[in-house]
């Protein structure tokens, strides 16, 4: 069976097949860049990847180590009085703000950390379609499941948007 990271690297083995909950399809629409990104992204969720499993948590190790491409397309974290004035919105609206909102990199690390368990997908695996669409394959945990930072890691990697559909 192959690690997370040789599937990113290489793809899943051809016997290989998802956990019981299945995969989930994903497209990252680009604007004519579509190697650059997913080059990006995959090299962003590997290095996230071995700093989460050698228990590396510290914002600034994170940021030295990130491509410089994500670390730029991500916003400093927020201050405790714009996360309360956030969760102080009606939901709809808290849903429709974190649609679009940008993460700081202390988010995304923080997606990582064991003891929230809060990644609840794997890279499973991925194909450039045409430079402007990137078909992402990812296993999950649990459904329905989170997935802002996967979203995340593609946003920050360049892409326009990343949308779920159906396999």
């Amino acid at each position: 069976m192959t690690t997370e990271i040789e599937r990113i690297r290489h793809g899943p083995d051809k016997k290989e097949s998802p956990n019981e909950m299945g995969a989930v399809r994903f497209v990252a629409k680009c604007s004519g860049n579509a190697s650059e990104v997913l080059a990006i992204a995959r090299e962003s969720l590997e290095i996230a990847i071995r700093l989460a499993d050698a228990g590396v948590f510290e914002e600034d190790v994170w940021v030295a180590a990130l491509p410089g491409r994500f670390v730029g397309n991500s916003v400093p974290h927020p201050s405790q009085q714009e996360i309360d004035r956030e969760l102080a919105l009606p939901l709809e609206e808290r849903i429709n703000l974190q649609a679009e909102k940008k993460w700081s990199i202390r988010m995304f690390m923080n997606s990582f950390l064991p003891e929230l368990d809060m990644r609840y997908w794997s890279w499973w695996d991925v194909a450039i379609l045409d430079e402007n669409q990137i078909v992402v394959i990812v296993e999950v945990k649990a459904w329905p499941f989170p997935w802002q930072s996967l979203r995340w890691l593609f946003k920050a990697s360049g892409a326009i948007d990343l949308v779920s559909e159906p396999l």
